[in-house]
């Protein structure tokens, strides 16, 4: 046994310690050094309330980690003739004209692929509740053309999910097939990449189902989120994989980087990864040492790794959030991080030594596992010291979390007054966007206030109450949003509020909603038409 392999094994006694902490059901991790698989290890298990811990084989959610099979498979069609870097994205998606800003007129799959665009994050508008999906395939890029700008197109760094559903509509556009279909035949099958998928994993086996987390540390079994292939999000986030797997993907990637960095050439013998030395480029400064490239993050060390995770973005914040690198400054690492509501996923990438460590487990826990013991893996390889204070820090974001929904409630109670300005009735109608893709149904309940129904899909929807005047709300509840519905934990105020207003000093017209916290509030108008669809429904691999 080799004496890094020794000391990998030596973190099992913390590893368990931050599974603790963050309350999550399954974890697994693997770790590639010198281009070799050295060490896997799995915890818990992947159904609670069942003796079945997971293995090298279990397939999880991957979120985002998705992005560096997106952006190779951009690469190959670069390669291939059919895709150019830096080609107005109106000349591959004819509906994105629709769109007569500078990001309609000059943004490029590269502006794409490095989130760069500065288009409004926009989660709300794809799902919100019970995995449903809630945009009609042929609508998504004429909403995304709709979306606001929130940064300087070129200049900052805004994390978007429309760029990779973008990108996702551009690969289909010119492959003739679904991006899972082109990810499968030339990525997937000739690395040996039996375990992942882009499309549903209804008949698979040996699956980590996804849970929500109660603050009394009760499990609550959730839907998959329908981030599948073939309706518009799948690379952004729809891969789903095991640790196996992942390992092969980064191995492949890490290998065929390192023949191009020296070679020169934007090919390796073998390799389905093309263009490496693009994708591994900075693009756009993220914060400090950190910029994102294609599909990646990269930071020169010191510097904060975990910048992505939830541990700094909702609980910690930077300033709290571990450095890296104290004692290796100037070592390069490649990195991710995903979320969903079914599972956290980490992974840190060093092509000096072809190394790769992955993380990824079954739910949004009180802290993000995923990071931390990715963190301290690294530590180990690279010769830094982290483990007491990660300790420290995972229990303060666990309080945090826990903190976050009883905060927000008595937030919201000191400006509600609990009454409201008209008959229920008055507000009942459709509310449609701008763009009139997307509508908001309000009915009225007797003696329960108002249904708020989104796309007219089965389930999701919103009990409103009566806040102050022509403004309604939903009171924050961590157990039906999280435990029962599924949702991401919004924890800005204007996301649990509806006002309602009118042009005129009568009928009403309009409601406001300030869904995404990374822009302002928007307008839906009413006009008598009802949704022209249904929503993309729970299959059974979602259940």
């Amino acid at each position: 046994m080799s004496e890094l392999k020794k000391q990998l094994l030596e973190q099992d006694g913390f590893i368990r310690e931050i599974l603790a902490i963050s309350n999550s059901p399954a974890l697994s991790l693997g770790v590639l050094h010198k281009g070799n698989f050295i060490h896997t290890a799995h915890y818990g298990t992947r159904e609670v309330g069942k003796n079945l811990p997971p293995n090298d084989d279990t397939i999880y959610r991957i979120a985002s980690l998705t992005k560096a099979l997106t952006s190779s498979a951009v690469a190959m069609l670069v390669d291939d003739g059919k895709l150019n870097w830096d080609t107005p994205i109106r000349e591959y998606l004819p509906d994105f004209k629709e769109r007569h800003d500078e990001i309609g007129l000059k943004a490029t799959v590269r502006d794409l692929l490095c989130n760069r665009t500065g288009l409004a994050a926009g989660d709300f508008h794809w799902g919100q509740q019970y995995g449903e999906f809630l945009l009609p395939h042929n609508e998504l890029v004429r909403i995304a053309a709709h979306t606001p700008a929130v940064k300087p197109f070129r200049e900052k760094f805004v994390y978007a999910g429309w760029n990779y559903g973008l990108v996702t509509e551009i690969v289909e556009a010119v492959a003739g097939m679904t991006l899972g279909q082109f990810i499968d035949k030339r990525f997937l099958k000739p690395l040996g990449m039996s375990r992942t998928t882009l499309a549903d994993t209804y008949g698979y086996d040996n699956i980590a189902l996804g849970y929500g987390l109660d603050a009394d540390s009760s499990c609550h079994h959730i839907p998959f989120p329908q981030m599948n292939d073939g309706i518009g999000l799948a690379g952004a986030y729809g891969g789903k994989s095991s640790i196996k797997d992942i390992l092969l993907m980064y191995k492949g990637l890490l290998s065929a980087q390192q023949d191009q960095a020296k070679s020169g050439a934007h090919t390796s013998p073998c390799s389905p990864f093309t263009y490496t030395t693009d994708i591994f480029n900075p693009h756009i400064n993220v914060f400090g040492s950190t910029s994102y490239c294609l599909g990646l993050y990269k930071t020169t060390l010191p510097g904060l790794l975990g910048i992505a995770s939830l541990n700094t973005i909702s609980w910690l914040g930077p300033k709290n959030s571990p450095v890296m690198g104290e004692t290796r400054k100037g070592l390069e690492i490649w990195h991710h991080t995903g979320s969903m509501p079914v599972c956290l996923a980490s992974a840190f990438l060093v092509p000096e030594t072809q190394t790769a460590v992955v993380v990824i487990t079954n739910a949004v826990g009180f802290m993000d596992p995923t990071d931390f013991v990715a963190q301290q893996l690294l530590a180990v390889i690279i010769g830094e010291k982290l483990n007491g204070r990660l300790l420290d820090l995972a229990k303060a974001a666990r309080a945090s979390n826990l903190d976050q929904y009883p905060k927000l409630h008595a937030k919201l109670l000191k400006g509600r007054i609990g009454k409201s300005s008209r008959l229920a009735e008055s507000y009942e109608g459709h509310y449609w966007n701008k763009a009139g893709n997307f509508c908001l149904t309000i009915v009225s309940q007797p003696g329960k206030g108002l249904r708020m129904k989104v796309q007219d899909v089965p389930r999701t929807g919103y009990n409103l109450e009566p806040y102050d005047g022509d403004v309604w709300w939903w009171p924050p509840d961590r157990k039906e949003e999280l435990c029962e519905k599924g949702m991401i934990a919004y924890m800005h105020p204007g996301y649990h509020l509806i006002s309602f207003s009118s042009s005129t000093s009568e009928q009403l017209d309009r409601l406001t909603w300030h869904h995404d916290p990374t822009a302002g509030p928007e307008t839906f108008y009413r006009r008598d038409e009802k949704p022209r669809w249904k929503g993309y429904f729970v299959s059974k691999a979602h259940l």
